[in-house]
């Protein structure tokens, strides 16, 4: 399980996405990033569609080069098909009006600017990520036992079944 899916343009890795996954994990965050988690002879597309259902929220870096990069498109059309709840987009505010235009259900979400310094930003989406795993009964989850574990879930009534799936399957094989 990830506490990340981040979607974003190849274009924007070196001069952004690399130091905001570097800022994120750094904050103890599992992020779901192309570079770490597609490896060598995966189906890139359910590699991206896996990890997105594998993630608690799902955020995408909108800058110029996200309206040109034909994942980013499917990896909004997969998390359009699912419950966007645990959404946060990441808008440079060079691009609003375009992403307004293209994407108009981006600013039904509250939204992170992108803007300096980047680690401003982490302890925000740091902040909104650990509010959503606490309202979902997920804050300690791997720290806990399978009984613990099943209390835990019978608390939340909107716990994600598939979550806890997961979860379990995870915890399963480490047995």
């Amino acid at each position: 399980m990830y506490d990340i899916f981040i979607s974003h343009s190849s274009k924007d890795k070196d001069s952004l996405v690399v130091e905001l996954v570097d800022k994120l994990t750094q904050k103890g965050l599992h992020i779901w990033y192309d570079n770490y988690s597609i490896l060598k002879g995966d189906i890139i597309k359910d590699a991206i569609i896996e990890g997105i259902h594998e993630s608690v929220v799902f955020i995408a870096v909108i800058t110029s080069n996200f309206f040109e990069s034909n994942w980013s498109s499917l990896e909004l059309g997969v998390l359009q098909t699912m419950s966007p709840n645990n959404f946060i987009p990441l808008i440079s505010k060079d691009v609003k009006d375009l992403a307004s235009q293209k994407y108009p259900f981006l600013f039904s979400h509250n939204y992170i600017e992108i803007r300096e310094p980047l680690h401003k930003v982490a302890e925000e989406i740091n902040d909104a990520v650990t509010k959503i795993k606490h309202e979902c009964g997920l804050w300690h989850i791997n720290k806990t036992n399978l009984k613990s574990l099943v209390r835990e879930m019978r608390a939340y009534n909107d716990f994600k079944l598939d979550q806890l799936a997961i979860k379990l399957s995870s915890v399963l094989n480490q047995i």
